[in-house]
């Protein structure tokens, strides 16, 4: 296997490529189908709370930040960006629903899309230590009731 991807390094910043690819996929596909904010990101935190049963529970972007991020310079720069695409898609999201009324002029999309990207790696953590469906189901409740008021 080293042989095609040179080390274990090399090989890493690949998967983490794929693995990003995937995310973003997954966040789009999810975004996608719904026509509502509300609806939109409830997809979106859904499709992270509640991945294939058959796939690893969690996420590879935030155990990287966690645990690679500070000691990997080059992990922790792919990690930023990654980050910061999620970021300002959200808060792409929320401009759009300012423009079309769903949310008030007054908040700041960036301001809230930060916190909203906070509580999308929130979620991802707490997939791997949840067992019920249900705890998840109200943190992904409580989220979006921030949004409305």
């Amino acid at each position: 296997m080293y042989d095609t991807f040179g080390d274990k390094h090399t090989l890493f910043l690949k998967a983490l490529a794929r693995y990003d690819q995937f995310a973003n996929d997954l966040f789009q596909k999810a975004s996608d189908s719904e026509t509502t904010l509300l609806g939109k990101l409830r997809a979106i935190f859904h499709s992270a709370a509640f991945q294939n049963r058959t796939s690893p529970k969690g996420c590879l972007m935030v155990n990287s930040a966690t645990e690679l991020a500070v000691i990997d310079p080059e992990v922790g720069a792919i990690l930023q960006r990654m980050f910061t695409r999620n970021q300002r898609k959200f808060s792409t999201l929320l401009g759009q629903a300012q423009l079309h009324g769903e949310l008030s002029a007054n908040l700041d999309p960036d301001a809230l899309a930060s916190y909203l990207n906070n509580a999308f790696t929130g979620i991802r953590v707490m997939t791997k230590v949840s067992t019920s469906d249900q705890e998840l189901d109200q943190i992904i409740a409580m989220t979006l009731a921030a949004i409305r008021s």
